[in-house]
């Protein structure tokens, strides 16, 4: 993981938003604002490249030239690049650059969070050649999701 932009103060509890960030919108940087008022610090994360789709359109370069001017300096904002794409594989590479490892929080748009999501993603990243424990730690992590969803569901509302 490479930083382009750190926070100023070692977090307790860290929030972690990785996407594709063509462009960043105001959703994303509502999403990251909210998570303040639970997390110490966010860190957006734009992979280098995508475990599950091609990148297309603006380059790498481009959508790190967007994010920076996007955080606009907010002192608890990070910005960062992996060469990992998986939500899971960038989590633990974002704790190794963080001492004391902070509590972690995983951000995703609505489109990642939908009922069956994670399952179909890990569907294609299973037909893509994704090597098995990845694609299989993503069908775990949906089933449990779907487990939990149907446990939850008079508890719990995805805004619209």
């Amino acid at each position: 993981m490479e930083f382009y932009l750190r926070a100023t103060r070692a977090p307790a509890k860290l929030a972690i938003l990785p996407g594709a960030f063509h462009p960043p919108t105001r959703a994303h940087l509502a999403m990251a604002e909210a998570a303040l008022t639970v997390a110490d610090e966010v860190v957006f994360v734009l992979p280098r490249a995508f475990p599950h789709k091609e990148y297309s359109g603006a380059p790498f370069e481009t959508r790190l030239a967007w994010l920076r001017a996007a955080l606009g300096g907010n002192p608890r904002f990070s910005l960062a690049a992996s060469d990992r794409g998986l939500f899971i594989d960038i989590a633990r590479e974002a704790r190794t650059h963080y001492s004391p490892a902070p509590e972690l929080f995983v951000l995703c748009g609505r489109d990642r969070a939908a009922p069956g999501a994670i399952r179909q993603w890990a569907e294609r990243a299973k037909k893509m050649g994704c090597p098995t424990e990845k694609w299989q730690e993503a069908m775990d992590c949906a089933l449990a999701f779907e487990e939990w969803g149907r446990f939850n569901e008079d508890k719990v509302r995805v805004p619209d």
